[in-house]
């Protein structure tokens, strides 16, 4: 959640706390405890979106990058045994394809790496009797080829978990425009019937709309009105 969506709820809170702490003082005026019950069940949506969202990526982010660690610790070991063989047998092509360095192989793209594992588990295959002496068993290549097509996955899961979040976002704005309309079109006007019995509470209800960025009450002309004078 960004800073103004979280300076809004945190201002939806405070109305909330105020309105439930006084909820007495509406009893000659109807709607109001369906107001605030209606305004209680949008803050509680909008917490659990907020972890909805902060949470979505972050589980799959972590695999991804532990799934990249394990698939370049895997590559780095074939990829000198295919150098040292290509070199050995004066191939240039295998050389130029097994020439990378961990830096390399930390600035593809995500989708370039996993086919670039799966492209030396491959090559690896062709040439196993070359690299065996090296250590690159042909279990070795099978986990690579396993690591490869983990990577993959992880990449796939955590693209999936992108287009959660964004869904948990459109929720999220929808849940401020019920919550703003409630306050516009409900509870400032019932604030208005109060204030003639009830002016401090009137006072501090519109000071915690103005204290954040949105919610706040203006004048015809944009002006910020002072608040009503407390009783004596």
């Amino acid at each position: 959640m960004n800073k103004r969506y979280e300076n809004k709820l945190t201002m939806y809170e405070g109305l909330l706390a105020l309105l439930q702490s006084n909820i007495a003082k509406f009893q000659s005026i109807g709607g109001v405890a369906d107001a605030v019950t209606e305004l209680s069940v949008i803050v509680t949506g909008l917490k659990a979106k907020s972890t909805e969202v902060d949470s979505a990526t972050v589980g799959k982010a972590t695999t991804k990058y532990s799934a990249e660690d394990t698939l370049v610790a895997a590559l780095l070991p074939a990829c000198s045994a295919l150098y040292i063989f290509g070199r050995k047998q004066n191939n240039a092509e295998i050389k130029e394809r097994a020439n990378v360095t961990e830096a390399k192989l930390r600035a593809m793209r995500d989708t370039e790496l996993a086919s670039f594992g799966n492209a030396v588990a491959e090559l690896s295959t062709a040439n196993v009797q070359g690299v065996v002496p090296f250590g690159i068993t042909a279990g070795k290549i099978a986990e690579l080829k396993t690591k490869a097509d983990a990577y993959s996955a992880a990449i796939g899961a955590r693209e999936s978990s992108v287009a959660d979040r964004k869904g948990a976002r459109g929720s999220m704005s929808d849940l401020f425009d019920k919550a703003d309309e409630l306050l516009n079109e409900e509870f400032d006007r019932y604030m208005e019937l109060l204030r003639p019995t009830e002016t401090e509470l009137y006072n501090k209800y519109f000071s915690a709309r103005v204290v954040k960025d949105t919610g706040v009450r203006h004048k015809a002309n944009g002006e910020t009105p002072a608040p009503a004078p407390s009783n004596p």
